[in-house]
């Protein structure tokens, strides 16, 4: 269907909105007020012509006469780096706003009492759906409190892979393709740090795994390291263990790329130089990793993305009550810099 596009207006009405999608007012209340029983033709009618035309509903009306909050959170755990969680965020917002959502972020600190903090804030704000990344994704007391709600939740990387309620992307391909990387220059003893309590962590090591059988070489477990997520003080106590024995790695994967600037600064306190004495390769492509010295080598998780895809399909259940059919490059590439050398 062509759209008449129109000047975004604050006087807009859904008179505005039924003439451009062609059908009526009545239609356009009540695809705007969540109705299941519209036909999904008029739905994508009525949902184009808001888009062409810029209309934003009068959201306290629309609560108080549906009942709904148009409110979706998203929770995450307060350990989350500040670029991760922004990403994430941000592309979960340019949905929210294109379907005339608003997005509660919040940040969970306590996690023995993460049951409670949901439960609290779902009686406090009333979101109509959740945006669950790990390990909050798999915490049974948090999904058993949204499952009483009534609520439906998106999760992000869970153990338990669902194509109605998560989104995910290709981690173990990106591992792979970084690891083998080492092992072509000639790295025979690459070390791992890694996080095994969240679906991400174990996909990684899959990567790696993978990686080393690939090439005929058997993991050495004295380089692997996984555990769930502890203090840098302890990172770098591993690190240095690792880095001062005769037998030392060469080369280093970790989970994230801040794990990797841990090496760094430990490599740096031996007197090491990256990349001719030990290479390294981080995760996840922050924004920083290109600004330390040398250039962080590193596997681009396309974090934006899993937002826009999980508040996408979170909202195509909440407004056209289907599943989400992904448009978002859900890939993990990786990304060559200058932390990597040939073994010498």
């Amino acid at each position: 269907m062509k759209l008449a596009i129109m000047k975004t207006d604050k006087n807009l009405t859904v008179h505005d909105v039924a003439r451009v999608a062609g059908v009526s007012i009545k239609t356009v209340s009540r695809v705007l007020n969540n109705d299941p029983t519209v036909r999904d033709k008029n739905k994508e009618k009525v949902l184009s012509a808001v888009a062409a035309t810029g209309y934003r509903p009068d959201l306290n009306a629309r609560r108080l006469r549906t009942k709904q909050s148009y409110l979706i959170c998203l929770l995450y755990m307060d350990y989350a780096s500040n670029s991760y969680s922004a990403r994430l965020t941000s592309g979960a917002i340019e949905v929210c706003d294109e379907a005339g959502y608003d997005l509660l972020v919040r940040p969970v600190k306590d996690r023995t009492s993460l049951a409670e903090q949901v439960k609290a804030l779902a009686e406090r704000s009333n979101p109509d759906g959740y945006i669950l990344t790990p390990p909050l994704c798999d915490d049974q007391g948090v999904l058993s409190v949204i499952e009483a709600e009534q609520k439906p939740a998106v999760k992000i990387l869970p153990m338990s892979l669902d194509a109605n309620s998560c989104v995910s992307c290709d981690i173990v391909a990106g591992v792979k393709e970084a690891v083998s990387h080492l092992l072509t220059l000639g790295h025979r003893r690459v070390a791992i740090i890694n996080f095994n309590n969240v679906h991400g962590g174990l996909l990684r090591y899959q990567g790696y795994e993978e990686a080393h059988r690939d090439f005929d070489i058997p993991v050495d477990t004295s380089l692997v390291f996984q555990g769930p997520m502890s203090s840098d003080e302890e990172y770098e106590k591993i690190i240095r263990r690792l880095l001062s024995g005769d037998d030392r790695p060469t080369a280093f994967f970790t989970f994230n790329d801040y794990l990797a600037t841990l090496v760094y600064k430990v490599a740096s306190q031996l007197k090491l130089r990256i990349p001719y004495d030990v290479s390294v390769i981080g995760f996840d492509d922050d924004p920083s990793s290109k600004n330390l010295w040398p250039p962080l080598s590193t596997v681009h998780q396309p974090v934006g993305n899993l937002g826009r895809a999980a508040a996408g399909k979170l909202i195509q259940q909440l407004v056209l009550h289907r599943p989400y059919e992904e448009k978002e490059d859900l890939t993990c590439k990786y990304v060559q810099r200058s932390s990597c050398g040939p073994l010498l």
